[in-house]
């Protein structure tokens, strides 16, 4: 005695293709969008427009360098947020002052200047702590980002269950 059965899944790649766009339009714009701000709220925290010091006012613009890129391949959508250097400004120094994203000489310090911000500076100069805002942005980026996915999806008519 055998029994037998067949299940036929007609339709089945229309489902995961529907699925698929689904998660894709989410990542790249409400996932993207709350990664972004996560890292621009840590940024505008800790470097503040305007803050004072005796030889340096900030200029706040760290956070609006903020950027992600996006990529789809096949099953697998990811981004990468970075922060643009090229949006930041470049003033020259002022008598008494340090110039914004420059060195002491007016040279270009805009691509060193979040590594140096970030892991710290230790010169006979300027010493800068570390401030580890990368590591910050990235741990709460971690717990956010499951939520805002799995609020973007449920809107999209998904169930969703986070566990």
């Amino acid at each position: 005695m055998a029994l037998e059965g067949k299940i036929t899944f007609d339709g089945i790649s229309a489902v995961i293709s529907h699925i698929e766009k689904g998660v894709e339009e989410v990542v790249s714009t409400l996932v993207r969008r709350a990664a972004e701000e996560i890292l621009k709220e840590i940024l505008t925290r800790d470097f503040p427009a305007g803050a004072v010091s005796e030889y340096y006012v900030r200029s706040g613009e760290m956070a609006d360098t903020v950027k992600t890129r996006m990529t789809s391949t096949g099953r697998s959508v990811s981004f990468l947020v970075y922060i643009d250097t090229h949006e930041l400004g470049m003033y020259p120094p002022l008598p008494h002052q340090w110039g914004h994203h420059v060195d002491v000489h007016g040279n270009d310090f805009r691509q060193g200047l979040p590594i140096v911000l970030d892991q710290g500076g230790h010169s006979s100069i300027y010493a800068q702590p570390a401030r580890h805002f990368m590591e910050q942005g990235f741990g709460q980026m971690i717990p956010k980002l499951i939520l805002v996915l799995a609020e973007g999806l449920r809107s999209r008519g998904f169930e969703t269950v986070i566990e």
